[in-house]
């Protein structure tokens, strides 16, 4: 036997709908934000605590000034993820973990220390 399946009116569906792609669109601005976080972490190796900072230059200078070109694209891409969904993305994300120089020797990106917000960070989640 079959069961019975109740029907929807036109604005409980439409109600459903609206609730749906809503669920959807917070999903994919969160997403998003994940997303940005991740590339952001894995491309400075900021988790892994074993990297000297000779090693993440010697990352950087392998990838000559595509390094910039990555890391401003990174910037435009933050830049949008506050934009348009203002409030979502740390503070901590919103530039390099690593003092930079690009000055020195223009076309490379040269490394120094990493910047105190990320040191308190990584040592709070030490604790």
């Amino acid at each position: 036997m079959a069961y019975s399946v109740p029907e929807m009116t036109y604005n409980e569906l439409a109600a459903l709908e609206a609730k749906n792609e809503v669920i959807r669109a917070q999903q994919f601005r969160d997403q998003a934000v994940k997303n940005y976080q991740a590339a952001y972490e894995h491309f400075w190796n900021i988790r892994d605590t074993g990297r000297t900072t000779e090693q993440r230059q010697a990352k950087l200078d392998a990838m000559g000034s595509v390094a910039i070109d990555i890391l401003t694209d990174s910037a435009t891409y933050a830049g949008s993820l506050v934009e348009n969904y203002p409030g979502t993305l740390p503070d901590l994300y919103h530039s390099s973990p690593f003092t930079l120089d690009f000055a020195i020797e223009p076309g490379r990106v040269l490394i120094g220390d990493m910047v105190e917000v990320w040191v308190n960070e990584l040592a709070t989640e030490e604790e």
